[in-house]
């Protein structure tokens, strides 16, 4: 019970950091380098991703619905909460694939690259559905190239905070480390 306390208390501050990274992306001119409409570095698919490699993909999509809803609610409007949702939904099949099948064959820059393409078709999906036009189809070549960088650069990220930032550990009366077989299960 302690752990998984644990686990949805560090869940929710990662949903506070997802959501200011977030907010922080709408300031970074990203428009200036590449003139195309929408881009972002992905700043908080990074905290998701680190949400899903520390804890599991179940807290993790508590997170990522979590800076979806409330991003939408403070500084969107119904139709960035729908392309965001699209975008993450089809992010977050990919990463749960590449994790559970394969765990220790893709680095984590590979998973993150991977979701960030997955991302971008998922917006597109949902704006040809939402505007009833496939036009946008053509800006996914596009997309995809830039996801390639973004990607990468968030996948180093997420191996800095990965070797920086040490798992959840439960500890015992003593101070000492335990890991409990619910532990060792949910990793």
């Amino acid at each position: 019970m302690e752990s998984q306390v644990k686990r949805i208390c560090y869940s929710a501050c990662l949903a506070v950091v997802a959501l200011m990274c977030a907010y922080l992306e709408h300031f970074i001119p990203l428009t200036l380098l590449l003139p195309f409409p929408g881009i972002k570095l992905g700043l908080s698919n990074l905290v998701t991703l680190f949400a899903a490699k520390r804890l599991n993909c179940r807290y993790a999509a508590g997170v990522l619905i979590i800076r979806i809803g409330l991003s939408a609610l403070l500084f969107g409007s119904v139709t960035t909460f729908f392309f965001s949702l699209g975008g993450a939904l089809c992010a977050y099949f990919v990463m749960v694939i590449l994790l559970k099948f394969f765990q220790g064959r893709v680095s984590e820059i590979g998973i993150s690259v991977a979701c960030a393409a997955s991302h971008q078709i998922g917006q597109i999906v949902t704006a040809c559905i939402m505007f009833a036009n496939t036009a946008m189809l053509r800006y996914l070549p596009v997309l995809l190239l830039i996801s390639l960088i973004t990607g990468t650069l968030v996948g180093i990220v997420l191996q800095m905070l990965l070797w920086r930032i040490p798992p959840i550990q439960r500890w015992n009366s003593n101070g000492g480390s335990k890991e409990s077989a619910e532990d060792k299960r949910n990793e």
